[in-house]
């Protein structure tokens, strides 16, 4: 995945415009970026000998001399997949460098599923998205990796209550000794805010947190446009900010963690002395009715949250504030609260981030992990 030109920076510009923007000229193309046009010219001579971009003739106007001529994406130039291993499933979705979404596949395989189920399941979703994006497994540019556990730069996960039978794995190495192409690995959360700065609610800002509130409680911190993954990938830990050191024990050790008041299984057990038999479908319901308990359930809920967010918003300043997971389809309602909330706990300047549910729901980790990809192919570290 080496480029055949020096600077590649420039490879990463020239993909990035060419996805965001469609087909350009070289003059527009050396405009957008800043940079000389002979530039430009080498690096798009450059990708169109690797089969990646393609020069288009537009039809001229009446009169008015040759037709001009544009640089694209070619069709079929490549694809990646995206990898997401949940709690109780493994999904995978393969998309093209134009961002279009080709094929999107999922196994079922049950709460605390086998480490070896899960790294088969992926190996089976793998080749049946190829099969159905009609590209072998060759073509690939290469496969992004989304885990629910913390997970090192180096690809190695460690211990977590979320899937503790995968603790110490090298997941990075057992998935290059399988397939000759390349592979990333990061924290589905992680991931996820990735793919909504690409495909969702985040494209096009440079600052933002995301907080998925789910079985656990994960994050990601994004500034200046950098996913920060910290010193050895364990940045973005957001479930395990503690609001009360007195609090209920977390399964990290720690008592008082964000997830213990936020994450699924403690909000449905809140529920349980009311209604014995609460399920998320059911909560969800039940809160869109105006049913008092999870009314008052769901306000406690969202008051630990904004209590969370007010700490990183003092902290980082963000332009959004974006809430994935299952629990964020409690809706307007929920986020209003959590606004609402952050208004008593926040300085002035960092209380009122633009705050919005996240675009893609079941999809975002992989295809955050496609983003990851295609983000490594044209050149961005």
């Amino acid at each position: 995945m080496q480029p055949s030109y020096r600077s590649r920076n420039i490879r990463h510009e020239i993909i990035t415009l060419l996805q965001q923007s469609g087909p350009l000229s070289r003059a527009d193309l050396a405009r957008r970026i800043g940079i000389a046009r002979s530039t430009i010219t080498g690096a798009v001579g450059a990708l169109i000998d690797e089969g990646l971009v393609e020069e288009m003739e537009t039809v001229p106007v009446a009169g008015r001399g040759r037709p001009a001529t544009t640089i694209a994406l070619a069709q079929g130039a490549g694809a990646a997949v995206g990898i997401d291993f949940g709690f109780r499933h493994v999904r995978g979705v393969v998309a093209d460098l134009q961002h279009n979404i080709l094929a999107i596949e999922e196994r079922e395989l049950g709460a605390d599923y086998e480490f070896d189920a899960g790294i088969e399941a992926a190996f089976d979703i793998i080749d049946r998205l190829s099969q159905r994006a009609n590209m072998s497994t060759e073509r690939l540019l290469g496969v992004g990796i989304g885990l629910p556990c913390p997970t090192s730069n180096e690809g190695v996960t460690t211990r977590s209550a979320m899937i503790p039978k995968w603790s110490g794995r090298n997941v990075l190495q057992l998935f290059s000794e399988r397939l000759p192409m390349p592979f990333v690995v990061e924290n589905e959360s992680r991931l996820a805010a990735r793919g909504e700065s690409v495909w969702g609610a985040a494209k096009g800002v440079e600052n933002f947190i995301y907080l998925k509130l789910h079985s656990g409680v994960g994050g990601a911190v994004v500034a200046g446009g950098h996913f920060i993954s910290g010193q050895n990938g364990g940045a973005g830990e957001l479930g395990h900010i503690s609001l009360d050191p007195q609090g209920p024990i977390c399964r990290c050790g720690n008592r008082g963690c964000l997830e213990v008041y936020a994450g699924i299984p403690a909000v449905l057990a809140q529920a349980r002395p009311v209604h014995a038999d609460i399920t998320l479908a059911r909560l969800m319901t039940l809160y869109g009715q105006g049913d008092p308990a999870v009314t008052r359930i769901m306000a406690d809920t969202a008051r630990r949250v904004a209590q969370a967010l007010s700490m990183l918003c003092n902290t980082l300043n963000p332009e959004l504030v974006l809430i994935g997971g299952s629990l964020a389809g409690a809706g307007e309602r929920f986020i209003g609260i959590v606004q609402d909330e952050m208004k008593t706990m926040a300085l002035e300047l960092n209380r009122a981030p633009r705050m919005e549910r996240g675009a893609l729901g079941r999809n975002a980790s992989a295809l955050g992990g496609v983003a990851r990809v295609f983000e490594l192919f044209a050149g961005r570290s």
